[in-house]
Parts: C-alpha cells; structure tokens; sequence
C-alpha cells in the first residue's frame, strides 16, 4: 500500500504530465478570490494571467523539494513512460543527486533524447549509481553513451536493451565492474571485443543483435553441410569477439546469443567449459 506522500506524489505527477510543454500563458480574465477579514465575507475582482507549463511547474518543484522526494517524482514519471528532456534537466542536474543515486531507469521512456540524458549526467561523477536501465531508450546513440559510462564508471548492471542505434558496445569498457550487461536487439552491434576487458563480467546477453559477427562474404564459397555452417559460425565467433570474451572474461557464468544469425551454437562449443541448455544458443558455465 502507497504512503501518504506516494499518494500526494502520484497526484502532483499524473496532474504535471497533463500540462503543456511550450511556454503557455493562460489567462483568467476576471478572476473572483474570496477573503475574509473579522468574520465578515467578502470578495475582489482582479485580472489576472499566470503560467501554467510543464517547465515553470518543475523549475518551482525543483527548487523545493528535498532530494529523495525529486527521485520519488522521477521514478514515478518513469514508471509510466513520461520521462522528457524537461524532467531530466529539472530533477537530475544537481549535485546532490549525483551523490545519492543507486538506480535509475528510463526504461521505455521515448521521448527523451539520448543526449539530453547524457548531458544531464555528464558533468558531475555519480560514484553510487549501480544500476542503470536504458531498456527500450530508442534515441539513444553511440556518442551519448560514451559520456554516460564515463560518468557512471562505477556500474554493476546496465541494460541497454532495444537501444537500436547503437553501432559498438566498446564504450561500456569504461565500467570496470560491470557485472551484468543486458543488449539484447542491438541489431546493429557487430563486435564485443572491447567486452574482454571486463573481468568481473558474469552474464552476458546480446541476444537478437543480428549483425554480430556479420562480415559481407558470410556463406559464400561453403559447403552446404552441417560442417561448413560450423566452420562459418566460428569464424563469425571470432570476428563478433564472442571467442575473446569467453576467454578472458573467467568470471562469466552465463551467455546468451539467441537468434543471433552468424554467430550460432558452434561458437559456444569451441569453450568446453560451457554447456548448451534447452533456451537456444543460450549458456552457463559449469561449476
């Protein structure tokens, strides 16, 4: 059950996120206003024109409400996919959030700009965000999140999940302690070399990114056996890096490559320590 600040939280939220995003005057006209001196009744007329914005109503929030309850107003706005540019800046931006964030999540939230998070984030170290969801952040790009792992070097977990146009996963080398890294349909991924650097990494999922291990004469000149789909699915091994990384990465205790087109099953054999399970092209390694 929600506390009393949730409930009024949730409300201020659901009543914000009605509210324009351009810089919207609305006026009253005449406004009636009630006051009472003495006992006695009584009443004014007076024009009056106020802003009613999204971006005034969070400049006001933002500079009066303490920090646990701005992250309180932003997981809630996350939770219903409405996070923007507006919010990020207002909410985020400042030091003491920088200094007190664990989590955070922005899973499915689509119209917010990659970059605009990657500025929000970037000028000030955040050494206690952990866990990071970029799940479904569809302007995410390359460049954004350089400056975003640069800032969060001390991640334990990223999903970047759908994020699809990203073209590398080298950047995420920057966090030394990632532990779990979640890409599952980054369709344009080709290589995780730069993964092999991660030496507490212990799961892996790129999953559905089907240009891994992609080169442009996959197929040709082989023979249409079970032997030579074997031979290209490890070459695809290696030119993807899926080899490097089961080398180097010791601590890795689970892969999953499902429906990755050229980097199949094969691959996974070629590491003796790991064994297939009944989810396709999916691995753990034994004990």
């Amino acid at each position: 059950m929600e506390s009393l600040v949730e409930t009024c939280a949730r409300a201020l939220v659901l009543g914000l996120m009605q509210l324009p995003h351009g810089n919207t005057t609305a006026a009253c006209g005449q406004r009636t206003t009630s006051i009472a001196a003495h006992g006695v009744g009584g009443s004014r007329r007076r024009d009056a024109e106020f802003e009613l914005d999204a971006p005034s109503a969070w400049q006001h929030i933002a500079s009066m409400v303490p920090t646990d309850l701005k992250m309180l107003l932003f997981r809630m706005l996350a939770g219903y996919h409405a996070v923007t540019g507006l919010e990020v800046s207002h909410l985020l931006d400042c030091e003491e959030m920088s200094g007190s964030v664990q989590s955070l999540s922005v899973a499915g939230c689509s119209l917010l700009p990659g970059s605009t998070l990657a500025a929000a984030l970037a000028p000030r170290q955040w050494p206690l965000l952990h866990t990071l969801c970029l799940k479904r952040l569809v302007t995410l790009r390359d460049d954004a999140l350089v400056s975003i792992v640069q800032c969060c070097n001390s991640l334990t977990d990223l999903d970047i999940s759908g994020c699809f146009q990203l073209t590398t996963l080298d950047p995420v080398a920057a966090c030394a302690k990632i532990v779990r890294l979640t890409a599952v349909g980054c369709w344009l991924v080709r290589s995780v070399h730069a993964l092999a650097a991660l030496e507490q990494l212990q799961a892996l999922d790129v999953a559905r990114c089907c240009s891994l291990g992609q080169c442009a004469d996959d197929g040709r000149g082989a023979d249409d056996t079970q032997a030579g789909a074997d031979a290209i699915s490890k070459a695809a091994c290696e030119r993807s890096g899926i080899a490097l990384v089961l080398s180097r990465c010791t601590g890795l205790e689970h892969l999953s490559i499902s429906a990755d087109r050229h980097v199949g099953p094969s691959a996974l054999y070629r590491c003796a320590a790991f064994n297939l399970d009944s989810a396709p092209y999916s691995a753990d390694r034994k004990s």
